[in-house]
């Protein structure tokens, strides 16, 4: 599932084969679905009673838990990572720093200082695990620093891009 974060508390929730982990801790739940976003859940001999609610156009949406309504966003593996690389913004706020993603090999540097960028257009090519990975560009604007040579190897979150 990913990250869950419930009224602004983080949750690393997990279902596996033997059952739901929630921050590396195994739960022993039965859930049962009722219809119409409703469900009970069993947990430590408790019945709690969950009600989900429409989400709303940021993929937030509320759920009434014991008649007690939570806001929840569920983050999945792609937004926690865009996430850790700072990709993540929230309105009116901008990227300032690309960072790599993973260790590897610098094979492609496909822009300079002074640059004008949008958003997708790649501005690297990154080896690891002898895969190419195109670095794309989170955002339109201007790079103003390149702080990598091609061919360098880079550690993960090492600068790359200055915007």
């Amino acid at each position: 599932m990913g990250l869950v974060k419930l009224n602004n508390q983080s949750l690393n929730v997990v279902q596996k084969a033997e059952g739901w982990w929630v921050n590396d801790r195994e739960l022993k739940l039965e859930i049962k679905q009722l219809g119409n976003g409703r469900y009970l859940v069993y947990h430590n001999n408790r019945v709690h009673q969950i009600e989900v609610l429409t989400p709303n156009s940021q993929g937030q949406f509320s759920m009434i838990i014991n008649r007690k309504t939570c806001q929840v966003e569920v983050i999945g593996a792609r937004e926690m990572l865009l996430e850790k690389l700072g990709w993540r913004k929230e309105a009116g706020q901008e990227v300032k720093n690309l960072v790599a993603p993973m260790p590897g090999l610098i094979l492609e540097i496909k822009v300079k200082p002074g640059d004008k960028v949008e958003k997708n257009d790649v501005l690297l090519v990154l080896e690891a695990m002898k895969m190419e990975n195109t670095i794309k560009s989170p955002q339109s604007g201007t790079v103003s620093a390149v702080k990598v040579k091609q061919g360098e190897g880079v550690e993960k979150n090492q600068l790359l891009i200055q915007f």
